[in-house]
């Protein structure tokens, strides 16, 4: 490894760095297994929460690098396993599928119906072979109406259903609240 600078070993402090703990290994694991899972119409699903700050979005990110985006120059096809976003600040169907879009680098321009959106959202991730879908920060249901939410949950649960891919929520102790509802 080269020497670094100060300013270099300092960032490098303070950067993102994967510690594993037995609880983490254990969610990456089952994790794992839902990628290796022959596709069948419903998918399992997975929901790992727990206290703010103890690794969940970590957890999240690095089961993703795991299984990286890739790109076939030849085809002009990109395959992305795994999709991880993050659950909007309410339960709005609109701005989900306005952020799966910008995640996935879709062109946005207009005003669409959230239909539109759907339609769209779902044809893209279809052509990129999503196989899990994980909603970091899916707590934030909460800020909605119980109508809102459950709304919200029928979506996820219809994409999921819909890709044939497993969902995949993380979200602190609230969040098992904020899904208790909907087996």
């Amino acid at each position: 490894m080269s020497l670094m600078t100060p300013d270099e070993r300092i960032d490098r402090i303070r950067g993102d760095h994967w510690i594993a703990f037995d609880r983490a290994t254990i969610v990456l694991n089952r994790l794992t297994s839902l990628m290796e899972m022959p596709q069948q119409s419903r998918m399992p699903g997975l929901m790992v929460y727990g206290s703010s700050g103890i690794g969940k979005t970590m957890i999240a990110k690095r089961m993703a690098s795991k299984y990286p985006t890739q790109y076939n120059a030849e085809l002009g096809v990109t395959k992305t396993p795994i999709l991880l976003v993050q659950a909007p600040p309410a339960p709005d169907e609109r701005r989900f599928y306005q952020h799966i879009l910008s995640t996935i680098g879709a062109p946005m321009w207009g005003r669409h119906t959230v239909s539109e959106l759907e339609v769209r959202a779902l044809s893209h991730l279809r052509d990129m072979d999503v196989k899990m879908l994980m909603i970091d920060e899916v707590h934030n249901l909460l800020a909605g109406s119980y109508r809102e939410q459950r709304r919200f949950l029928n979506m996820l649960r219809f994409l999921s259903n819909d890709l044939c891919a497993s969902l995949v929520v993380f979200g602190v102790n609230e969040a098992l609240e904020a899904v208790r509802g909907d087996d």
